[in-house]
C-alpha cells in the first residue's frame, strides 16, 4: 500500500538544473530551433544571434531546414534534454567541477588571481555537494543520501577526492564538514579577528580572557598539588 501511495505522490520539481557544458549544448540547440521557428512565423528575430548559435552548436545548415524539420528537431531535443536532466545533469556537473579543480591545481600560482580562482572553484564544488545533500534530505525527496565526496590529503601533500558510500562514513563526513564550516578559527571560514594582521596584533585571546585562563590553570594546578 505504501509503495502504491508513494508512486502516486507528486514529484516536486524545483528547477535549478546544474550547469555543465553538455546541458548548455542542449539549451543552445533548443534556442536555435525556437528562433528559427519564430523567424518562419514572420516574427522579428536577431540574425546575429542565430549565426552565433549555429556556430556554437556546430549546425551551420540549420537555417536550411523546413518548418516541419525544425519542429521535429525541437521535439527530439526536448526529449533528450529531459532524459539528460533527470539522469546525467548532476554527474556532468560533478565531472566538470573536478576537471576545473584539477586544471587549477596543475597551474603554478604565480599570481594571486590564479589562487583566488582555485579557491572559488573549490568553494563552488563544496556548495554543490552541500546542495546535493540538502536535496537528498528535503521534503520532496524519496531517497536518502547514498554517497558523498570528501577531500583527503595524500602523503605527497596533494588533496584528492574520495567517495564514501558506507552509512557511518557518510555520517562522519557530514559531521566533519559541519565542524569545518562553522568553526570560526579554521580556514577558509575564519572570522576577521583570526586573520592577519589582527591575529598577530591582538593574539588569539584578549588580555581579560588570557588572565582568566591563566587564573583557571593556576587554580587547577593548586588543586592538583594539594
Amino acid at each position: 500500500i505504501r509503495r502504491k501511495a508513494e508512486a502516486r505522490c507528486r514529484r516536486v520539481t524545483n528547477g535549478a538544473v546544474p550547469w555543465s557544458p553538455q546541458i548548455q549544448n542542449f539549451w543552445d540547440r533548443q534556442s536555435l530551433w525556437k528562433l528559427l521557428l519564430k523567424g518562419r512565423k514572420q516574427c522579428r528575430v536577431s540574425s546575429r544571434k542565430i549565426r552565433r548559435l549555429m556556430k556554437k552548436t556546430k549546425l551551420p545548415n540549420a537555417w536550411k531546414k523546413t518548418t516541419v524539420e525544425l519542429e521535429k528537431a525541437l521535439r527530439n531535443d526536448r526529449k533528450e534534454y529531459l532524459h539528460a536532466k533527470k539522469n546525467h545533469a548532476v554527474t556532468w556537473r560533478k565531472k566538470f567541477l573536478t576537471i576545473q579543480v584539477k586544471r587549477s591545481k596543475k597551474k603554478q600560482w604565480t599570481l594571486r588571481k590564479a589562487r583566488d580562482r582555485f579557491l572559488r572553484l573549490r568553494r563552488m564544488k563544496q556548495r554543490e555537494e552541500a546542495r546535493r545533500r540538502r536535496r537528498a534530505q528535503s521534503k520532496g525527496s524519496t531517497s536518502g543520501l547514498q554517497a558523498i565526496q570528501v577531500e583527503e590529503k595524500l602523503p605527497n601533500g596533494k588533496v584528492d577526492l574520495r567517495t564514501l558510500t558506507d552509512r557511518r562514513q557518510v555520517e562522519q563526513g557530514c559531521m566533519q564538514e559541519n565542524r569545518a564550516r562553522y568553526n570560526q578559527t579554521q580556514s577558509p571560514y575564519t572570522t576577521p579577528p583570526m586573520d592577519e594582521p589582527l591575529r598577530t596584533q591582538r593574539g588569539t585571546l584578549t588580555p581579560f580572557w588570557r588572565a582568566a585562563f591563566q587564573c583557571r590553570m593556576g587554580l587547577i594546578l593548586t588543586l592538583s598539588h594539594s
